[in-house]
């Protein structure tokens, strides 16, 4: 039997997996006067890499779902990326992917964010766990999470390594 964090290996582009975690949502965003913006490079968005597309989605969509719901009313979210190419051979290469999602307002709450790295915590809610399954699906990539606070600004720096041809990601 296979676990629940075994990861796929396919062909996506970003910007698919970007605009379906951001469709998710969209709702919850209306509902406050929220806006998101992505501050992401096109270049990048749209070249085919591999890894778990869908994972990353659902990854993506559970730190958006928390940012929208600590941000305040009529506040905004910023998602952007960073990527780095490395080559391990002629024909692949690896992606240091680093995305970000900023929201305005007090942050999240210290314990639900403890939540996140706690295994076995049995006060666990249903966000925490949902923020706990993404961090072990983003160290199966070789990346993890980090929660960054600043002056009434909350920051989630989410990290992995995905794969690539040789000609993804040039100028």
């Amino acid at each position: 039997r296979s676990s629940c964090l075994d990861l796929e290996m396919a062909e996506f582009a970003l910007q698919d997996v970007v605009v379906a975690a951001v469709s998710q949502v969209l709702i919850a965003c209306e509902g406050k006067g929220i806006r998101v913006s992505c501050n992401l490079p096109e270049r990048f968005m749209k070249k085919l890499i591999y890894g778990d597309g869908v994972r990353l989605q659902q990854i993506l969509s559970d730190f958006l779902s928390i940012s929208v719901k600590f941000s305040p009313v009529g506040g905004s979210i910023e998602i952007s990326a960073k990527a780095t190419k490395n080559s391990i051979g002629e024909n692949l290469h690896l992606i240091d992917l680093d995305l970000r999602i900023k929201h305005h307002g007090l942050g999240v709450p210290a314990e639900l964010m403890a939540q996140m790295f706690e295994e076995d915590d049995t006060q666990q809610s249903e966000e925490g766990l949902g923020l706990l399954v993404s961090r072990n699906l983003l160290r199966l990539m070789n990346g993890d999470v980090r929660h960054l606070r600043e002056a009434g600004m909350s920051i989630f720096i989410l990290t992995a390594e995905l794969a690539c041809g040789p000609t993804a990601m040039e100028h």
